[in-house]
């Protein structure tokens, strides 16, 4: 049920998927990724099917789910026309630029990817006390948002959290504290800020320890229960060279669904379970009771 949980977190917080939408999505990428790797084009088009074969059994409720669900999934095919080149360089640095993404859903589903992986990679190493990766995510509001007190926590905001006890360290940049979690501000190690407005309710209580106030320019630093400025340095600092040379690297084309993938045993096994779990997962007999994803 990993899978259906991911895959229900992820297009909630995107698009407002409910479970039992992302149920049938599950279902039918299970179905294609048994021929190959598919394109965006080809889920649509697998829906589509979907939706006409339902209309046809009078399954009326489970056509106006994937017809939401193609509504949902439209703007990712735009995203598919983009030429992408990857610039290769150091191991040790890696930067994943999503500002030329026209679409505030695709940056979330991309980032919410990339905290995904970092997540299970570090997973895998086990727990430790020692800082192996460090994240730093830009404009963090878009995939760890803020929520009300009584709202669970999302999948970025868990993810966020859950990742520091496996050697992983996150600096989350934002404009505004109040568009991040209220809890996450209180639980980090530091908090740096450029200007009143900008710091947390807390850090506001501790200027007053200041000997002065903030001047124009200045970095508020919170750290320890202790409270400073600093201003940054006239000079920038020198450039860290990484003795790597860079070179561009065009993106492979994903396989067409007709080719078929070799698959071992085990995998198959997977695959069949997966399917069992999600068949049984009761999430559809919920839609022919009446659930409509609007």
């Amino acid at each position: 049920m990993l899978a259906t949980e991911m895959l229900r977190e992820i297009t909630r917080d995107i698009a407002d998927v409910s479970s039992a939408s992302s149920a049938l999505l599950l279902r039918e990428l299970i179905k294609l990724y048994q021929k190959g790797v598919p394109k965006t084009s080809d889920v649509i088009n697998s829906l589509e099917k979907f939706i006409n074969t339902a209309m046809v059994e009078r399954r009326l409720a489970e056509a106006n789910m994937a017809a939401a669900l193609l509504r949902r999934l439209q703007w990712l095919v735009i995203d598919e026309e983009r030429s992408v080149v990857n610039l290769r360089g150091s191991e040790q640095v890696i930067i994943y630029d999503l500002s030329q993404l026209g679409s505030t859903y695709l940056k979330t589903m991309y980032a919410l990817a990339i905290l995904t992986r970092t997540y299970y990679e570090a997973l895998g190493n086990g727990l430790t006390n020692r800082l192996t990766t460090l994240l730093v995510a830009e404009e963090g509001q878009n995939y760890v948002r803020a929520r009300r007190f009584d709202e669970p926590a999302t999948i970025g905001e868990r993810l966020v959290n859950e990742m520091r006890s496996f050697g992983v360290g996150v600096v989350m940049v934002s404009p505004d504290p109040v568009q991040v979690p209220w809890h996450m501000a209180r639980d980090v190690a530091a908090v740096v800020c450029f200007g009143v407005q900008a710091a947390p309710d807390f850090v506001g209580d501790a200027l007053k320890m200041l000997p002065r106030p903030p001047r124009l320019g200045e970095a508020i630093i919170y750290h320890n229960g202790r409270i400073k400025t600093a201003r940054p340095p006239k000079r920038p600092p020198k450039t860290l060279d990484l003795k790597t040379e860079t070179r561009e690297e065009p993106i492979e084309e994903s396989a067409e669904t007709e080719e078929v993938m070799t698959h071992t045993p085990k995998q198959e096994e997977d695959v069949q379970t997966t399917q069992a779990m999600v068949e049984s997962s009761g999430a559809l007999e919920e839609a022919q009771r009446g659930m409509v994803c609007n």
